[in-house]
């Protein structure tokens, strides 16, 4: 058994996080607006996954393609999008009979976005209100980049 088992963590690819690079625990997101790009920058990545010796499951991989999902999200050239399945779980929520199933429902739409708070309502109007706020959520853009590349 190796004395040092080396881990993923946040700063693992620090210096090209956002320019190229979205991870989240085990879950890495190369995305570039041109297929020479991308393979420039899967070459930093896979450099930086060796010096850390740290690997991949190659059948959990996918390289170069157009749409991925990540992180409850759709991602694609055109638009960032919440993943349909997730706001389908959040319409069919049943009706708010504990804490604890509200702590539950509110961390699956806190996730997505913060709502603004609405003073007035009854909790089960304003947790109607919510359920339809969440399943019409507007299109998220990529900040600064007209076309993208996806890739994971």
């Amino acid at each position: 058994m190796p004395s040092h088992i080396p881990k993923f963590n946040e700063s693992t690819f620090q210096k090209h996080l956002r320019d190229f690079v979205l991870a989240f625990f085990d879950d890495i997101l190369v995305y570039s607006t041109t297929v020479q790009e991308h393979v420039i920058h899967w070459e930093k990545v896979l450099k930086i996954l060796r010096k850390e010796q740290l690997y991949a499951k190659r059948s959990k991989c996918s390289f170069s393609q157009r749409k991925v999902e990540y992180l409850g999200h759709i991602i694609t050239v055109e638009v960032v999008a919440t993943d349909p399945t997730k706001t389908e779980v959040m319409v069919s929520w049943p009706s708010l009979r504990s804490l604890k199933a509200l702590r539950g429902f509110l961390g699956l739409t806190g996730y997505y976005r913060r709502i603004p708070s609405k003073g007035g309502p009854e909790p089960e109007e304003a947790f109607e209100e919510l359920k339809k706020v969440m399943s019409t959520a507007p299109v998220l853009a990529l900040a600064d980049h007209k076309t993208l590349y996806c890739g994971n």
